[in-house]
């Protein structure tokens, strides 16, 4: 079982849990490396409604924002509470995600 965590607050990941359609979170999930050694990552978690209102915004001219910065995002189905929180815990545990994800200082994490 690949262990993770909401990488601000358990608090702060509950109020996403319970508004994912508003705001944004982070999760800290370990992975292994080619040699078998384990490495926090860190991804930013979305929903696909939070995701389509940023790019909504972005508009040519001046009504919004010309570009938007996209960090290593996990975009997820639109849901909320224990459905988000097993979402998040399925992709942690299939580790298909980790070449996208920022590897963390060893230091910063342990």
């Amino acid at each position: 079982m690949t262990a993770w965590r909401f990488a601000d607050s358990p608090e702060d990941g509950e109020a996403w849990l319970n508004n994912p359609e508003v705001l944004q979170a982070y999760v800290d999930y370990q992975a292994r490396d080619s040699s078998g050694r384990v490495h926090w990552r860190r991804v930013m978690v979305v929903t696909k409604a939070w995701f389509e209102d940023k790019l909504a915004a972005v508009r040519k001219g001046t009504n919004g924002p010309l570009w938007a910065g996209i960090p290593p995002m996990l975009i997820l189905p639109d849901a909320q509470g224990d459905d988000l929180r097993r979402a998040v815990d399925s992709v942690v545990q299939q580790g298909s995600f980790d070449q996208y994800a920022t590897r963390l200082d060893d230091a910063d994490n342990d």
